[in-house]
């Protein structure tokens, strides 16, 4: 363990430097907060730890005597320089980002939810924590969404993200070879669709959700190969996202 006391030191200039998605790209890192996601990732998940900084206070809740990570022991005030919240826990984590092969997923899948320009931190977390719970086999993203590893989306997805195969940037060419694999495109829209409990899941399915502002992208509508809808008030324009992302979820996997 190591003692870091200064803001100008390198590892805590790295740490912040996470909060901006070029950095976490080019270095394939992104930042955990909190006991317990730290907790599931030493215990359940395979994402590598780096580096972890750990409030003096703080230290005696844990046993880093296994962990091949650099741990740094820092005060109450750099915590809350390099924390994302307002009230830190007291520990903070640097994981390396998993390495997943998409060419698995396509021939292993059977289950597949595509966000698409879902730009909104919470919702896109939601819709990971979701995903994660209902065991999707892989969660897409195309390049209209917010970063999966941006720090407010990690924390929304409640450990979600330590426990499901992600892929952003994904592009229409890359549904298209699923399509090709044999996978139903399947978008969720209000025009033109059937209710979500009359469609097969059984098939190998990818579930389009669009963003509730503005639906689905018609580039990607056009590929859909069905359409489902869930029966809510007609007084009421749409659901949140996440909200309906886990209703088909809960019928997909019954």
């Amino acid at each position: 363990m190591k003692v870091i006391s200064s803001r100008d030191n390198q590892h805590i200039k790295n740490c912040l430097k996470l909060k901006q998605k070029k950095y976490r790209d080019d270095t394939k890192l992104y930042v955990v907060e909190g006991q317990r996601i730290y907790d599931e990732v030493t215990t359940y998940s395979s994402h590598s730890i780096k580096q972890v900084f750990v409030v003096e206070t703080e230290v005696a809740k844990y046993n880093f005597t296994s962990l091949s990570a650099d741990i740094f022991i820092i005060n109450d005030k750099l915590m809350q320089e390099i924390s994302d919240t307002t009230s830190p826990s007291g520990i903070l984590a640097i994981l390396e980002k998993p390495i997943w092969d998409i060419e698995t997923v396509k021939q292993e899948g059977k289950l597949l939810v595509l966000l698409d320009n879902i730009a909104d931190p919470g919702n896109v977390g939601t819709i990971i924590r979701t995903s994660a719970a209902f065991d999707v086999d892989g969660l897409f993203l195309n390049k209209g969404c917010v970063d999966p590893y941006n720090h407010k989306v990690v924390r929304a997805t409640m450990g979600g993200i330590l426990h499901l195969p992600i892929f952003a940037n994904i592009t229409i060419s890359d549904i298209l070879d699923f399509k090709n694999a044999g996978y139903m495109l399947v978008g969720t829209s209000l025009d033109n669709a059937i209710n979500y409990y009359e469609y097969d899941f059984t098939s190998p399915t990818i579930l389009v959700i669009g963003s509730e502002a503005f639906g689905i992208s018609l580039e990607l509508l056009n590929k859909c190969d069905k359409l489902v809808k869930i029966p809510i008030n007609p007084a009421m324009d749409s659901l949140n996202a996440g909200v309906a992302c886990g209703i088909i979820l809960s019928e997909a996997r019954k």
